[in-house]
C-alpha cells in the first residue's frame, strides 16, 4: 500500500509540475531570470561591496534570511518594492541607483515589454541623476556618498558652499571654450 501511495504522489506531483511548466510557457514566462531583476541584484551587490557589507548584515537590517538577501543579489527573486526601499536606505542610496546605468536591451526584457506592449514610455532620469563621464568619477563620487555620512554637519555645509563656488567659477571657463 505505501508503494502504490508514493507512486500516486509522485504522478501528482509529476502533472503539477507538467502543468505549472505549461501554465508558465503559456504565460511567456520560463525558468531564466528576467535581466532587469540579475541588473538589479547587480547594484545590490556592487552597492553593498562599496558600504563594506556583508550579505548577512544587509539581510538582518532588512529582516530576511541571508539566502533570500543573496538570492536577490543573483536576480533569482524578484525584490519588492518596499524591501528595495529598504535596502536603498540601509545602504544610503536612493532607489534610483538599482536602475541607474541600465542598458536598452536590459530595459527591452522587463516583462511588460517581453509580453508586447508597446506604449510604454522609456524610463526618465530624476532630476537628481548626475551623469559622470569615467569610472573614475563614478569611483570617486561613490567614495564621497560614503564618507559623507561621517562628516559633522558643520563640515558637510562648509562643503556645499565651497562645492557650489567652484562649480560657478568653472562655469564661465567653459562658456568660453
Amino acid at each position: 500500500m505505501n508503494n502504490a501511495a508514493n507512486l500516486l504522489i509522485e504522478e501528482a506531483e509529476d502533472g503539477s509540475a507538467q502543468a505549472s511548466e505549461k501554465d508558465s510557457a503559456d504565460r511567456g514566462k520560463s525558468n531564466a531570470n528576467n535581466p532587469v531583476d540579475v541588473f538589479v541584484g547587480a547594484r545590490l551587490r556592487r552597492r553593498r561591496k562599496e558600504m563594506g557589507m556583508t550579505q548577512r548584515i544587509v539581510a538582518q537590517k532588512i529582516g530576511v534570511t541571508s539566502q533570500q538577501y543573496m538570492k536577490y543579489e543573483r536576480g533569482d527573486n524578484r525584490i519588492s518594492a518596499s524591501r528595495l526601499f529598504d535596502v536603498a536606505s540601509v545602504l544610503n542610496t536612493p532607489v534610483s541607483y538599482f536602475f541607474d546605468e541600465m542598458d536598452e536591451q536590459t530595459i527591452s526584457q522587463s516583462p511588460a515589454r517581453l509580453l508586447g506592449t508597446d506604449d510604454i514610455a522609456p524610463p526618465v532620469a530624476s532630476a537628481h541623476d548626475v551623469e559622470m563621464e569615467s569610472p573614475l568619477a563614478r569611483r570617486q563620487a561613490n567614495e564621497l556618498v560614503r564618507l559623507w555620512g561621517d562628516l559633522p554637519e558643520h563640515a558637510r555645509t562648509r562643503i556645499i558652499d565651497l562645492v557650489r563656488t567652484m562649480s560657478e567659477l568653472a562655469e564661465p571657463a567653459q562658456k568660453s571654450n
